[in-house]
């Protein structure tokens, strides 16, 4: 028969366990959801680019034809 110590190491030795295992969960959980979050921000950074570049080309073209307007005008 075990004694109540024994009996009680090795529930102190499975709750270690278990801690230990949840511990490891919430820190890959934590990574996952950093990863992701790195991801939408890099998404947004790359529409935010996507957009500077779109306005960027429509200035151009406005600009264009706006000159191409004033010197046919004269």
């Amino acid at each position: 028969m075990r004694t109540s110590t024994e009996r009680e190491e090795n529930v102190v030795a499975v709750v270690a366990v278990v801690v230990d295992v949840v511990v490891v969960d919430i820190v890959v959980v934590v990574d996952v959801v950093v990863a992701v979050d790195v991801a939408v921000v890099v998404d947004v950074v790359v529409l935010v680019d996507v957009v500077v570049v779109v306005v960027v080309i429509v200035v151009v073209i406005v600009v264009v034809v706006v000159v191409d307007v004033i010197d046919d005008g004269d």
